[in-house]
């Protein structure tokens, strides 16, 4: 959790230096998220606060693998063991996050440049969705292959594995969905005020009237 919270708090140092406020980052199961205080207004932008994350794994994997090394050479094998999960740990998170499915970092990364080469949020953001939600289908379609395999041989030796990609599938899945919903809604109603949706002369009736 201390890895994620550190690749989250990187989105959220580029995302200062960049102008757009972060509000809170979340830890979770499935990892983090470093939810923004308002939307990213230049490809460029986006591009440098989704990069921040996995190359801060990957840091963080070089300095643990380098540590596991001197641990090694000091003949301290329990501490070498540790770093080294560390360190596979964070090529994981880094590697894992670089998969171009919004709303992945490497999603965010691939609408990046379809924004800046078709210049529109909004189709930029439905086809990196896609992505994300063909992925999330693909796991857990792996998910449920491996359970269905673990079942015939019933040896449970798969059985938690089909079952953590059938989860991280479905969340995947309806973060992407949610995520192409939720920028399509912003760019809608970005040019719209209030007095463009308000409908003055609401009709009232007085409190003593019967129901």
């Amino acid at each position: 959790f201390a890895s994620v919270l550190a690749h989250e708090l990187s989105h959220s140092l580029v995302a200062a230096r960049n102008a757009v406020p972060i509000d809170r980052i979340t830890l979770f199961v499935f990892g983090g998220v470093a939810q923004m205080g308002r939307d990213v207004d230049l490809p460029r932008t986006e591009l440098k606060m989704a990069a921040a994350g996995p190359l801060a794994s990957y840091i963080l994997a070089i300095c643990f693998g380098s540590l596991a090394y001197l641990a090694d050479v000091l003949g301290m094998g329990t501490l070498n063991l540790g770093l080294v999960w560390l360190a596979l740990v964070n090529v994981g998170l880094g590697t894992f996050n670089l998969i171009p499915g919004f709303p992945l970092d490497g999603g965010r990364i691939l609408r990046s440049f379809l924004w800046q080469h078709t210049g529109d949020l909004e189709r930029s953001t439905r086809s990196a969705a896609r992505a994300g939600m063909g992925l999330g289908l693909l796991l857990m379609a792996g998910g449920a292959a491996l359970i269905v395999a673990d079942l015939f041989s019933q040896e449970g030796a798969v059985l938690v594995s089909g079952l953590w990609f059938l989860f991280i599938g479905a969340f995947l899945y309806s973060a992407a969905s949610s995520g192409y919903r939720q920028a399509r809604l912003r760019s809608r109603t970005a040019g719209l005020r209030v007095a463009d949706l308000y409908r003055p002369g609401v009709p009232a009736v007085d409190f003593s009237t019967s129901l």
